[in-house]
C-alpha cells in the first residue's frame, strides 16, 4: 500500500468516523500506487445511507490505467485475500467518477488498485466525498 492519503473526508452535516487515516481526499490529492500493490480509504458509515462521489484520473505511469472499487468490508477482506468479491467496479480505466449510495451501520472500502500490474507504477489523482442526507 502506498503512503496514506493526507486529507480526511467530512460529511456535510458530521464527521463520519475514519480509521486508520485513510481518509477520502476531498481536494485531488496525487498519489503513487506500486506495481502489484494498491491503496485503501476506509470510511466507517454509522446507522444512516450517505452518498459517495468523486473522481479519480491516471496521471501516468504504463497506460495510466487503474482499477477501483467500493466495497464492504466483508468484501473487502474477500478481495484483498484474492478471494471472490461483490461491490462497485471501475474496471480497468484512465479515468473514473463514480457516485453510489452507501448504507451504515458498517465500513466501506474505495479502493484505488494497480495489482494487475507487473512493472509499472501509477500516479493517480484522487478526490470523493460523502455526503449525508
Amino acid at each position: 500500500m502506498s503512503l496514506p492519503p493526507a486529507g480526511l473526508v467530512l460529511c456535510v452535516r458530521e464527521r463520519p468516523g475514519l480509521t486508520h487515516g485513510h481518509g477520502l481526499p476531498r481536494s485531488f490529492s496525487r498519489y503513487l500506487i506500486q506495481p502489484g500493490r494498491y491503496v485503501n480509504y476506509i470510511v466507517n458509515v454509522p446507522d444512516r445511507t450517505r452518498t459517495l462521489s468523486g473522481r479519480v484520473d491516471g496521471v501516468s505511469g504504463g497506460n495510466r490505467d487503474f482499477e477501483a472499487f467500493i466495497l464492504e468490508d466483508n468484501n473487502f477482506q474477500n478481495w484483498s485475500s484474492r478471494h471472490q468479491a461483490q461491490g462497485i467496479s471501475s474496471g480497468n480505466v484512465v479515468v473514473w467518477t463514480p457516485k453510489t449510495t452507501i448504507r451504515g451501520p458498517g465500513v466501506h472500502h474505495v479502493v484505488v488498485s494497480n495489482a494487475f500490474s507487473v512493472v509499472s507504477s501509477k500516479v493517480v489523482a484522487i478526490q470523493a466525498t460523502v455526503e449525508c442526507p
